[in-house]
């Protein structure tokens, strides 16, 4: 081999960090895209028309940017191994029963953040009416709530930039070495 001539480790690096361009350009695209209007009609007050949970939708930013680098990394055999990767629903009977333990105990906690904060719980009947989404059942914003909001981290962004972007990083630069 000549010097000078890029090796495939090289190429690999290349690619590499492409995907990670893809990943990061694709994921502020979807999410401004839909976050933007809204921020301008917060501050100049324009009255611009929004579409029902339009604020929550730009939370599958990370999620597109996960889905366009995985398909310009490899394909759709790339992408396809990608999303067997992050969404595995063949789960442990146990992992199920903790599952519903925390959202059990999720709800509880509201239910006596609200007597604490209001002294009844007569206000139940607004607990997830928000303008974010008008018209929206209750228990479906909630779920809605819990998808993109739950426990301080965003599952759905997090599905985008934890498996592809944090572990690309990783492997192109080791935290240790």
């Amino acid at each position: 081999m000549h010097k000078g001539q890029p090796t495939n480790l090289d190429e690999s690096a290349r690619n590499e960090s492409k995907a990670v361009i893809v990943f990061i350009i694709t994921t502020f695209v979807v999410s401004w895209i839909l976050w933007m209007p809204l921020a301008i009609d917060a501050i100049f007050k324009t009255h611009t028309p929004r579409l029902p949970g339009q604020f929550f939708l730009a939370s599958f930013g990370p999620l597109a940017g996960g889905i366009a680098a995985s398909y310009y990394r490899g394909g759709q055999s790339g992408l396809t191994a990608w999303l067997r990767a992050i969404f595995r629903f063949r789960l442990s009977p146990k992992i199920y029963y903790l599952i519903s333990a925390m959202l059990t105990a999720y709800f509880l906690i509201s239910l006596l953040t609200i007597w604490i904060c209001t002294g009844t719980l007569n206000s139940l009947r607004f607990l997830g009416d928000t303008e974010k989404l008008p018209g929206v059942p209750h228990v479906l914003v909630l779920g809605v709530w819990m998808l993109v909001l739950a426990w301080g981290k965003n599952p759905v962004g997090a599905a985008g930039f934890t498996p592809f972007l944090l572990k690309s990083i990783h492997t192109s630069r080791p935290p240790l070495g």
